[in-house]
């Protein structure tokens, strides 16, 4: 339950229900992506749990969704190529799961204006690597890893 007291609110920027900015210190994990989700009525998001390790299956780009930018190539060089036949980026299928492939993949997802990436957690689910609140704040504090081939 989020207490009433918290001072913390939603702030609609371009379209987004975004955090305004404060935290509170007297309760250690509470920000406002957690006031948000709790406002929507909450998220099966495996990164909501305080200090949880998100590990990821795979990071793709959404060809229907993605505009030929090529901004995220230069941040993952090697790991994103273009696909000339669809004109879309798309990442290698070669990849050897190191952790350094893994946030090169997840850097170049926060450049991307069309919000075309997305990851696939170890149970599962699927998510867009800027757009989900939680997922998106687990990357920023270094939380995930790649997830153990079966």
């Amino acid at each position: 339950m989020i207490p009433q007291s918290t001072g913390h609110q939603g702030v609609i920027k371009s379209g987004l229900l975004t955090c305004c900015g404060k935290r509170d210190n007297t309760l250690k994990y509470l920000d406002c992506t957690d006031v948000i989700e709790y406002l929507l009525g909450g998220t099966a998001s495996p990164a909501k749990r305080p200090m949880h390790i998100l590990r990821i299956r795979r990071v793709w780009v959404e060809k229907a969704k993605c505009a030929s930018h090529t901004l995220c190539v230069p941040d993952a060089p090697g790991l994103i190529s273009m696909d000339q036949e669809h004109d879309v980026a798309v990442v290698q299928d070669a990849l050897i799961h190191t952790d350094t492939e893994l946030k090169l993949l997840l850097e170049a997802s926060w450049v991307c204006p069309m919000d075309a990436f997305y990851i696939e957690t170890d149970d599962g689910s699927t998510f867009n690597a800027w757009r989900d609140l939680t997922i998106r704040r687990a990357i920023k504090e270094g939380r995930y890893t790649w997830a153990p081939k079966a």
